[in-house]
């Protein structure tokens, strides 16, 4: 209840915000944090909201679609996309927004009477999606003026760079750094190992295995798990995944395999998971272990970690030790004590070592997001609503982006930035550093030719 409490609140102040600036013209002033990412100011209605307030945004400025084929193509991505349709060719989201056409126009005239948009991923955007596309239609297709947002969104970002930074192949492949015929998917990846584990297991005549076969393990079930790994997931993170994810099948399919035997199930298939993210992940996360390595040794020094990201912004990490206070204070008649933490001397070395890597990775993701929102201005795109992962702009000028941050990131990575990095650390400290990690074969300007490293 308290957590519905939330979320209704949210909702209200994210409508009252839209109510207030509708019909407006308006811009959204962005900060920087410590490592270069960017990030709007207002805080309920913006472009890295909620799916409702990304729903109820529209650009300032319009650009006019005269070839529907072409300029209201990522359009119709975007709307597949929003429903959850993105596992496909993009070739095949067009198809299934045309295949869609009367279910679109009956949303699109009576969203309250025909709610079939309340069943896509992202409902709201859907739904606005729907509103444009009608428009779209209803006005012949030719000449219209489209406002949406249309974004293109990364393979698991996070595991994309880490790829390209230890040149890994395999990485660069399950989460389509290069190129291929079809998207890959990195969350069915590591979930068919896991299935493979489980059969396995089955054959030796485990009766949890063979529940867990029966039960069905997918793509949701890795999906958290391995979309924090390389921002500092650990086995615990990753069994809380796993039970959030078992609890809500379990409540929607009315289902309870396990009964009392749940708790153990789940550490076991948690263990499976955490296995086959390590078997598939293999150098991702020997750059990810070479990089705490590094930093453990200024942490013995009780020195911060400094280096200058591709774009040459200075990123300083400082985790100070803190220590635990409590306030006890009254409201009317009942005591209530306020907890906070007070910085001492001396730096933590536990969070200097586990937030370099996803420190790192944020630096460099923002640095391509700053890449490319200057050539996109260079190239006459004004018009941006960007996500760290997911960069949006008119249907129109959408191909236009997406060249244009691949090439960001061609540029960027084709540096070593292990040995930039290792550079830099060496002058701060005298000691001794790790050896950087073995590279693969992954060429950084494989991605130049990637249709889906964003899409």
């Amino acid at each position: 209840n308290m957590s519905l409490r939330s979320q209704r609140l949210h909702v209200l102040k994210t409508l009252w915000t839209g109510d207030k600036f509708a019909g407006k013209h308006f811009q959204f002033p962005h900060q920087i944090d410590f490592r270069g990412r960017m990030y709007p100011i207002p805080y309920f209605l913006s472009p890295q909201g909620t799916d409702l307030s990304k729903a109820l945004l529209l650009f300032s400025e319009s650009e006019t679609i005269w070839k529907p084929e072409t300029e209201a193509r990522w359009l119709a991505i975007h709307g597949a996309n929003c429903f959850g349709n993105d596992k496909v060719t993009l070739d095949e989201r067009v198809k299934w927004v045309h295949s869609r056409k009367k279910e679109i126009h009956e949303v699109y005239s009576d969203p309250r009477t025909n709610d079939w948009w309340t069943e896509a991923d992202d409902p709201w955007q859907f739904l606005a999606f729907c509103f444009e596309w009608g428009d779209l239609l209803a006005h012949g297709g030719r000449g219209f003026k489209t406002r949406l947002p249309c974004a293109m969104d990364a393979s698991n970002n996070g595991i994309q760079l880490l790829s390209l930074l230890g040149r890994d192949e395999i990485g660069g492949a399950a989460t389509n750094v290069t190129s291929t015929d079809v998207p890959a998917d990195l969350y069915s990846f590591v979930s068919d190992r896991v299935n493979a584990l489980l059969l396995d297991d089955a054959k030796k005549g485990d009766h949890v295995a063979t529940a867990w076969l029966k039960f069905g393990v997918d793509r949701k079930t890795t999906k958290r798990p391995v979309m924090v790994k390389p921002y500092g997931g650990t086995r615990f993170s990753c069994k809380d995944y796993i039970s959030d994810w078992y609890a809500e099948k379990c409540m929607s399919k009315n289902l309870d395999p396990f009964g009392k035997e749940s708790s153990q199930a789940i550490g076991y298939l948690s263990n499976l998971v955490w296995k086959s993210m390590d078997q598939c992940l293999q150098r991702p996360n020997r750059v990810m272990k070479w990089l705490q390595d590094t930093v453990r040794v200024l942490g013995h020094e009780q020195t911060p970690v400094v280096w200058t990201t591709p774009m040459g912004f200075k990123v300083r990490q400082r985790y100070a030790n803190v220590s635990r206070k409590r306030i006890m204070t009254t409201l009317g008649e009942k005591a209530m004590y306020i907890r906070y933490n007070e910085e001492t001397e001396g730096l933590d070395k536990k969070r200097q070592a586990n937030g370099i890597s996803p420190n790192f990775v944020h630096s460099l993701d923002a640095s391509v997001a700053q890449q490319t929102a200057v050539y996109a201005k260079e190239h006459g795109i004004r018009s941006l609503a960007m996500v760290h992962d997911s960069f949006a702009t008119h249907s129109t000028n959408a191909d236009k982006l997406g060249v244009l941050l691949r090439k960001s990131t061609a540029e960027i990575f084709s540096t070593d930035l292990l040995l930039k990095f290792q550079d830099e650390i060496k002058s701060q400290t005298e000691k001794e550093l790790p050896d950087l990690p073995p590279y693969g074969t992954l060429d950084p300007l494989e991605v130049l030719g990637s249709e889906y490293f964003f899409a």
